[in-house]
């Protein structure tokens, strides 16, 4: 008997981590990794918790019908507050996400109990509940590539449940649904009626029509994003091109003062030279040399556009007293197409120039540097600012404001092109943004 008890729960406890594992291929896509390995850490411990707990269950209590379904019935709690314990998301998509899991377990379960009356049903009740259990977890085993095709994509969109109220209704619907055949189950009875039985497979249809919807509705919604997003994206194009013409008009305005400065030095320099008063040409010179700096275009790396609109951050970070350090290491060959380059390093550095304009109780100052491998780009900007940043889950920033955040839209539209990752961070009075991307060509 103790070697049953033993087989039993072990079948158990693979069937519950069976059907948990399916729950988690729902979370996947928005978990990080060291989100998913506390988690099945602290699954894998209650199994083991639980494990002895249903082993001395059954051992003092015996193999009945009472306990084997008490077992079956409560075990899923303690895996669901697991969930929702370390999958910090709304607590709808727990319960949704749980409504269909229930729904295709007991579904699996029905088919079980059918084929186990139709084979196994002069069995002793030990070996009845242990073949049924066994039946069970290779039925998950033998449909595991349809159920992961399917769970991996039932989560719904955000929007799914954007609103609390009907939200909440939607997402109680599998449950809804599964609850009266979950009472009629949770009793004494080893054998029901082949009606029950048979009206249990109707489940099956409800959980496709469940998953049918999610998989529609979350198209639509995409289909809207990407409606939404395309507009953003002309504004942003809008912006581009506009930023581009700036860029390149400051840039002609820098060469003009600069071919004109250098006429009237010559100029001056001949007349003084004429004269012999060689203590004013050192004077000039040294003024020469401060208009240059002042006026000419920073060699910061060989991409004239990127040059540009650095020197004109750098230049405005000096007007306003912004301690400004550097350091570009680019080839000139460089694959990232210049023009999105530099105007992301403006959107950037004028969103650092900003935050740290607002910076009273320390140094402003901000950091830029921008390295090259080979094969990945790295770009770090760090600016003083002690205010609250609107930071999302993916590390971005984001605004609630209308007609801003075409900024992150084109970060955003950068990463996508050049298969990269961005993230802000802030600590310390310090805002730090860091991002890499694929130096390749689109």
């Amino acid at each position: 008997m103790d070697f049953i008890i033993f087989l039993l729960v072990t079948v158990i406890i693979l069937l519950q981590l069976s059907h948990t594992y399916l729950r988690f291929l729902s979370f996947k896509e928005i978990m990080l990794k060291k989100t998913i390995k506390r988690l099945w850490k602290t699954t894998m411990l209650w199994a083991a918790i639980s494990f002895a707990a249903y082993y001395l269950f059954m051992f003092n209590l015996g193999i009945s019908v009472t306990t084997y379904k008490f077992i079956l019935f409560l075990g899923w709690i303690p895996y669901l507050v697991i969930f929702m314990l370390q999958i910090k998301c709304k607590k709808h998509f727990h319960i949704f996400i749980f409504g269909m899991s229930a729904i295709w377990s007991f579904c699996l379960h029905s088919i079980c109990s059918i084929i186990l009356v139709l084979f196994f049903s002069d069995f002793s009740i030990e070996y009845i509940f242990l073949t049924h259990t066994s039946l069970n977890l290779g039925l998950v085993l033998l449909l595991f590539p349809i159920e992961k095709n399917i769970f991996s994509r039932l989560l719904p969109s955000n929007e799914f449940f954007q609103y609390s109220t009907i939200g909440f209704c939607v997402a109680i619907l599998p449950l809804t649904v599964l609850i009266t055949h979950l009472l009629l189950w949770a009793d004494n009875e080893l054998w029901h009626s082949w009606e029950e039985r048979l009206s249990r497979l109707y489940l099956i249809i409800v959980f496709l029509c469940c998953y049918r919807y999610v998989v529609v509705a979350k198209k639509h919604f995409n289909d809207n994003n990407k409606l939404a997003m395309n507009s953003k994206l002309l504004a942003s194009e809008m912006d581009s091109l506009e930023d581009r013409q700036r860029l390149m008009k400051k840039n002609a305005e820098m060469i003009n003062q600069l071919n004109h400065n250098f006429l009237d030095g010559y100029q001056n320099l001949l007349h003084l030279v004429n004269y012999g008063e060689y203590e004013r040409i050192k004077l000039f010179i040294k003024e020469q040399e401060k208009k240059l700096s002042d006026t000419t275009i920073i060699p910061f790396s060989d991409l004239p556009l990127l040059n540009t609109a650095i020197s004109i951050y750098f230049a405005r970070a000096q007007a306003l007293d912004i301690k400004f350090t550097h350091k570009v290491n680019l080839p000139a060959n460089l694959n990232t197409e210049e023009n999105d380059f530099a105007i992301l390093i403006s959107n950037l550095l004028e969103n650092a120039v900003n935050a740290t304009m607002k910076e009273n109780n320390q140094p402003r100052e901000i950091s830029l540097i921008i390295q090259y491998n080979g094969k990945q780009c790295f770009l770090t900007i760090a600016n003083r600012y002690s205010g609250k940043l609107n930071i999302n889950k993916d590390g971005l920033l984001f605004t609630e404001k209308t007609g801003h955040g075409i900024g992150m839209v084109s970060l955003k539209m950068f990463l996508a092109k050049y298969n990269g990752y961005a993230a802000y961070t802030q600590d310390n009075g310090w805002v730090r943004f860091f991002m890499y991307w694929r130096d390749e060509l689109s």
